[in-house]
């Protein structure tokens, strides 16, 4: 069973920096209302192609303001040869990039409210400090149970 839900994780979930075919994003800003939220993870998949009404990630180009940062936005128009239009749900004008497939990480597959926010919440003080408690928790629990045992 272990085998088989590791290779399902590395066929469909692995992400694109191990070579698969997803990218994973937290939204930050409220662009996306009230499709998508700050906090939230989306899982974003290549495809072959993309058309009008897919929510898509993209990383802003080089020599453009905000080169690298990826964008999560709907996509309005335009096509693939000369890019296409993207806006946020919550805008009311368009993007000023015209993300082509090669700048596209993929079309939003799925999403959890929320989900992104474990990981933020692990980079701030008290998070380190409940993550800490929880494996020195775990530590003695481990030593307490292997005690018992010899018994």
């Amino acid at each position: 069973m272990f085998v088989g839900i590791v290779a399902a994780w590395a066929i469909f979930l692995r992400p694109a920096f191990l070579g698969g075919p997803v990218t994973y994003v937290i939204v930050a800003g409220h662009s996306m209302e009230p499709t998508l939220h700050t906090g939230d993870l989306v899982v974003a998949r290549r495809q072959r192609t993309y058309r009008r009404g897919d929510v898509i990630a993209y990383r802003i180009t080089k020599n453009q303001p905000g080169a690298g940062t990826l964008v999560v936005h709907r996509i309005v128009g335009g096509s693939s040869r000369v890019g296409y239009m993207t806006r946020g749900d919550n805008r009311r004008y368009r993007d000023p990039w015209r993300p082509k497939p090669d700048d596209i990480a993929g079309k939003m597959s799925l999403h959890a409210r929320r989900l992104g926010m474990i990981p933020v919440f692990s980079h701030t003080t008290l998070g380190m400090t409940l993550i800490a408690a929880l494996a020195g928790f775990l530590v003695l629990l481990g030593g307490a149970s292997t005690r018992t045992r010899k018994r």
